[in-house]
């Protein structure tokens, strides 16, 4: 009918490229069916290239994640967490990542005793696993769902969806996850936006040209 497909804030990861390039053939009719393609880097605009779309189907437009409304920030009072405390955000913290946080934050501990992790998982369903290593570590934590005031606790557990970008307007530093271990990692930007210095590990494929220009600007 006449319809236009368009593909917006294109992205293909490393491992579905080189599956893509495998069938090449196959891939190319596949993507023919595309009018317009709006790749987020450079980077992306070659993966589809060698894929044998056409450059001039092809418009970089960058990440259109760094494009939202600007997040409203939080304060240290309305989360209940005293001022003198230093905090480190972990947000979208992967399976496999939660226990190597935890462990570092205690370490951590040792020396900065009134160092405050928040700690965001990327799903929900990891809270009770991040729970039960907390109580194997000895560490006090609450919930967000549950604390109304502070209650001496060393850790909370962001089990909200929603509010990440703004809790990293609270940090004295941030760690984003995906990134220690093969996940590809998530969104710098949010932390970013309110200049918080940011930490990730690796593993920075699916963040990766957004990475490389806060490692310029440092």
């Amino acid at each position: 009918r006449g319809i236009k497909i368009v593909l917006a804030n294109g992205r293909l990861s490393d491992r579905t490229f080189k599956r893509y390039l495998h069938m090449k053939s196959l891939s190319q009719r596949l993507f023919n069916q595309i009018d317009i393609f709006f790749p987020k880097s450079k980077d992306e605009e070659q993966k589809f290239l060698k894929l044998g779309i056409k450059k001039a189907k092809i418009n970089i437009v960058g990440s259109l994640k760094s494009d939202n409304s600007h997040p409203v920030p939080f304060t240290r009072s309305f989360l209940s967490i005293p001022s003198h405390k230093s905090v480190i955000v972990a947000g979208s913290v992967r399976k496999g990542e939660e226990e190597i946080i935890i462990r570092i934050f205690k370490a951590l501990r040792e020396d900065f005793n009134e160092t405050y992790l928040i700690i965001a998982p990327r799903h929900l369903n990891r809270v009770s696993e991040i729970e039960n290593i907390l109580r194997k570590e000895n560490l006090k934590y609450m919930k967000r769902t549950e604390k109304n005031s502070y209650n001496e606790e060393d850790v909370l557990i962001l089990d909200t969806m929603g509010e990440l970008r703004n809790v990293y307007s609270v940090a004295d530093i941030a760690f984003v996850g995906g990134t220690l271990l093969p996940y590809g990692g998530h969104n710098l930007v949010e932390p970013a936006f309110f200049g918080v210095p940011i930490l990730f590990g690796p593993y920075i494929s699916n963040t990766k040209e957004c990475a490389l220009e806060l490692v310029i600007l440092s």
